[in-house]
């Protein structure tokens, strides 16, 4: 699938994943925004896309423009291919 149907994939919810990406258990999701809280000190949060690494550990997703022109998206977590779309 192309990037721009990940993106749709990402905005209702859905995890999505790379066939390149061979570890099993990485995928990036649509992570919300938060409101700030003066009163706590903490600044508002835009929503972003985030990457979770087959060793669990989480950050922002910045694709490449190899990624953004790849057509081995799908929705699921790699390793996972059932829901291969």
């Amino acid at each position: 699938m192309s990037f721009g149907a990940v993106l749709r994939a990402l905005r209702s919810g859905q995890r999505c994943a790379r066939l390149s990406w061979t570890l099993p258990g990485k995928y990036i999701v649509l992570v919300g925004g938060a409101d700030a809280d003066p009163a706590a000190g903490l600044p508002r949060i835009d929503p972003f896309i985030g990457f979770l690494e087959a060793d669990g550990t989480f950050a922002p997703y910045a694709p490449s423009s190899r990624a953004l022109l790849a057509r081995d998206w799908y929705v699921g977590v790699s390793g996972q291919y059932a829901d291969r779309a």
